[in-house]
């Protein structure tokens, strides 16, 4: 369960996304996506959020065009950078209670590492992000509007990588589709929606969400017509 002071702490780093101006050029990805599907549903979905870590996906690393004070908006909002000695690789991190970490999608084979000119920071890179980003949702949320991805494309993307995490993180993620996807099965247009997401994912993106499915004995009839 989410604390209040996870919540302020989420909504702190929102507000600096939107003072240093980056905020329309970002997507809130992970598990905290859930979070914010609470005001995309109303008041009867519950997001299952078992993690400190919150993922922001930087949709476009050429926008804006300008260089920000986005650091300095962070450390104002309470947020120390931490980062990798090695890899050169950071997160933001508040009072032990949140952890930030910044993506970028990878445009080529496998992943990969990149710098976002207007904050100046340096990112992993997905390739398995790109099919989140192909499906924004503006969500209007305390005088905010963030960006998440559909419903349906968050919860074929966690199907799709669920293999690929280890067994604790497996589990929450199952968890979190197993409310996500009963939730969009009371709605006829919602579930009509994911089996759309569905159809227009290329075949070894579909394969592996079946294959997934199966091991993970989610639904063996998620996509039934």
């Amino acid at each position: 369960m989410i604390s209040p002071t996870q919540e302020q702490a989420f909504w702190d780093l929102l507000c600096a996304l939107d003072e240093s101006g980056i905020l329309p050029y970002v997507m809130v990805v992970g598990s905290w996506a859930e979070y914010l599907y609470t005001y995309y549903y109303g008041e009867d979905y519950t997001p299952n959020i078992r993690t400190l870590d919150v993922d922001i996906l930087y949709r476009n690393i050429n926008l804006p065009k300008q260089r920000t004070d986005f650091y300095e908006v962070m450390r104002t909002k309470g947020f120390v950078f931490v980062e990798d000695p090695v890899s050169g690789i950071g997160k933001f991190v508040k009072d032990a209670v949140l952890e930030i970490e910044i993506l970028t999608r990878s445009l080529g084979r496998g992943d990969a590492h990149i710098t976002i000119p207007a904050i100046g920071l340096k990112t992993t890179s997905f390739r398995s992000q790109s099919l989140l980003n192909q499906y924004p949702l503006p969500i209007e949320a305390n005088e905010l509007v963030v960006i998440a991805p559909e419903p349906s494309a968050y919860l074929l993307h966690k199907l799709y990588i669920n293999h690929s995490r280890d067994a604790v993180k497996q589990e929450k993620d199952r968890d979190g589709i197993r409310l996500l996807l009963a939730h969009m099965r009371s709605n006829a247009e919602e579930y009509a929606r994911l089996t759309q997401v569905f159809d227009e994912q290329p075949d070894r993106i579909k394969r592996q969400i079946s294959k997934n499915v199966q091991r993970a004995f989610i639904s063996d009839e998620l996509f039934a017509r």
